[in-house]
């Protein structure tokens, strides 16, 4: 168990999390992170870049991310959610998310917006926000990979949003979705 208290940057681009930038050959497994992970930001949303992001463990990622917990509660403006943030091509599995995710837009239990494989997770954290919101990721998009895909993952919380809300996700763009569950309101 690892608990840390992330509370970042009060103005500018950012990636927040355990780690803050997993590459293409970082992997991360086996870490349960429980604290908190609140960013707020002096000037508004004016500075943010598309690859912010704001996660327990992982702000930005194009690795792997396997057998990882988050306990914590995620505050942030944008792109909050609880496993990892901003995705390009990377791959989740076997993760959970059980800290309650509060943000403005692009707001997910496991993930926040990217192409992603995402596979045998499941969120049981209460996720809030206004556009783009659900319960496993706020947007998924591929990127014309085969392993594009959400598959065997489930929600167990409250989703609320103003608009672009889903149990399982607030958009998805050409993604996969196989073999998913909600068993909350939203």
């Amino acid at each position: 168990d690892i608990g840390n208290n992330i509370t970042p940057y009060e103005s500018g681009s950012i990636c927040v999390g355990f780690v803050n930038y997993l590459d293409t050959n970082g992997e991360i497994s086996n870490l349960i992170f429980d604290g908190t992970v609140n960013v707020t930001f002096k000037d508004g949303l004016s500075n943010l870049t598309d690859r912010s992001g704001v996660a327990a463990i992982a702000g930005y990622s194009q690795g792997k991310i396997t057998n990882c917990i988050n306990k914590a509660d995620v505050k942030a403006p944008y792109l909050a959610s609880g496993i990892a943030s901003y995705l390009k091509s990377a791959k989740i599995d076997n993760c959970v998310n059980s800290g309650n995710i509060e943000g403005t837009s692009y707001v997910g239990g496991i993930s926040s917006n990217g192409a992603i494989t995402l596979t045998n997770s499941y969120n049981t954290g209460n996720v809030t926000g206004r556009y783009y919101v659900g319960g496993i990721v706020g947007v998924g998009e591929a990127k014309g990979l085969k392993d594009d895909i959400i598959e065997n993952c489930s929600n167990e919380a409250t989703v609320t949003a103003e608009a672009y809300v889903g149990c399982i996700a607030g958009k998805l763009a050409g993604l996969k979705l196989v073999s998913c569950t909600n068993k909350n309101s939203v």
